[in-house]
């Protein structure tokens, strides 16, 4: 138990440590990540994301308390040709919204940092403008656009 404990501290580390970030107030192409800042504490934005999840339609698989975080079950895109799910950290009164995905038929688990793109197509866009709907509804003072490039 120990073991998996360290080896979950890891992964969940590297998955919310980034390097630099370029930050827009608008979504530009390649841009992951949506930080929502707000007058909420941060048990008070807990509670809040959990009802928004909900209340959008997804569901959440992991909850932790200690990293702050919490992770959406995969959604399957309407035409089916991708799985994501949601990454989501709170600190300091901010949001941090991010994700994966997956092709439906790809071998093995392989997942891909969930981004926008203009180019992309319609079912991919969709993936990022459910991010963007969540974003807005947890009704935050700001909002920002960063390109996150992991170390």
């Amino acid at each position: 138990m120990k073991n998996f404990a360290i080896i979950l501290f890891f992964v969940l580390f590297k998955a919310f440590t980034y390097g630099q970030a370029n930050e827009k107030k608008y979504p530009f192409p390649k841009c992951n990540q949506i930080v929502v800042t707000t007058s909420l504490s941060d048990e008070e934005l807990y509670q809040k994301i959990g009802k928004t999840l909900i209340e959008k339609g997804f569901f959440i698989d992991n909850v932790n308390k200690d990293f702050q975080t919490i992770t959406t079950t995969s959604y399957i895109t309407p035409k089916a040709s991708f799985s994501y799910f949601l990454n989501i950290r709170i600190e300091n009164q901010q949001v941090f919204i991010s994700g994966l995905y997956a092709y439906n038929r790809s071998i093995g688990n392989a997942h891909f940092r969930i981004d926008y793109s203009l180019g992309a197509s319609k079912d991919y866009r969709s993936i990022f403008t459910k991010m963007i709907d969540f974003a807005t509804a947890l009704e935050g003072n700001t909002t920002v656009y960063r390109q996150v490039v992991l170390d």
